[in-house]
């Protein structure tokens, strides 16, 4: 439940717990925030690819970008032992439809909406052990209960463009929405899942986040070429962008995937978990104003009061968890 998108975090130390913040891990929780903000701006920005070709191009320039890391021994042995892990496959799967969900959901929703509803990834981690039998404690249930009171204000303006008689917006906007909120579950099951091999390494030790990181992006890609494949349709579709386009697709890939991925791993482990969710809260913010800088985009009058009652109640339910 401390992830807020499909990365695990290590469990703190005590020194951690009583030290001042390292300024390397305040650095790459910073830089966490604000490449994985940006990526619903990349989105938008690049409407000539679908989302499957999205997601391809980001995944290939994320695994171009790791391979050089593979010289590196213990980068190999990480992988290595990802590819013999069958939980780490699961973990590659659920990471994938994270990427194409979410890049969906970009599509048709307003990014700062969408950012937001993603952010409720511990909320998801807290319905999908409800519905394995685990219990939860008052604190979860009414932390649970403010945030869902703020993702029901995001929902607004759709249920104002339905009594509008703007059907076709609705319908996008509700579709988004949904799409957000099933990468916000894949976030959810990815953590969940990544807990349960990290509790069970005694028997079989658990996947790194780098290994899993490399067999998603190289997995998801062989996926989807696979897919374009029997479509006949082009991987990518690099011939319909342009110079620019091309540079927003591998900064995609490489500032705002596989950058975050190494600065989120660094700060979970040098800075004690309060700070960690609270630099992850900071997205939802970093998306809103990244989309009215480039794409113009006005976030809708109920994005503040849902969003604060969203931070509220995961910054709650985060330390209910703990």
């Amino acid at each position: 439940p401390h992830t807020r998108y499909p990365i695990p975090v290590p469990s703190p130390s005590a020194a951690q717990m009583t030290a001042r913040p390292d300024p390397l891990g305040l650095a790459a929780a910073a830089t966490t925030a604000l490449t994985w903000g940006l990526v619903g701006t990349m989105v938008r920005l690049l409407p000539s690819l679908t989302p499957a070709q999205l997601v391809a191009g980001r995944l290939l320039f994320a695994l171009a970008a790791a391979l050089p890391a593979l010289g590196v021994p213990a980068a190999r042995t990480q992988l290595a032992h990802a590819l013999r892990t069958p939980a780490a496959w699961t973990l590659a799967a659920l990471l994938g439809g994270y990427y194409l969900l979410a890049v969906a959901a970009f599509r048709l929703a307003p990014v700062a909406d969408v950012a937001l509803l993603l952010a409720t990834a511990p909320l998801c981690a807290l319905g999908l052990r409800r519905l394995s039998g685990a219990p939860a404690s008052p604190a979860e249930r009414s932390a649970a209960l403010v945030a869902l009171a703020g993702v029901a204000l995001t929902l607004v303006p759709s249920i104002e463009a339905a009594l509008a008689g703007a059907h076709d917006a609705m319908r996008r906007r509700l579709a988004g929405d949904a799409l957000a909120l099933g990468a916000a579950g894949a976030s959810a099951a990815y953590a969940l899942r990544f807990r349960t091999a990290q509790q069970r390494a005694a028997e079989t030790p658990a996947p790194s986040p780098f290994g899993v990181a490399v067999l998603t992006f190289a997995l998801g890609s062989a996926v989807l070429a696979a897919g374009a494949a029997l479509r006949g349709a082009p991987v990518v579709g690099v011939d319909r962008l342009d110079a620019r386009g091309l540079a927003l697709l591998a900064a995609l890939g490489i500032l705002s995937t596989l950058v975050p991925t190494l600065t989120f791993a660094i700060a979970a482990r040098r800075l004690p978990p309060v700070l960690t969710a609270a630099a992850q809260l900071l997205v939802p913010p970093v998306a809103a104003l990244a989309a009215a800088l480039a794409l113009g985009e006005r976030p809708s009058v109920w994005l503040v009061p849902g969003g604060a009652l969203v931070a509220v109640g995961l910054f709650r339910l985060l330390g209910a968890a703990r």
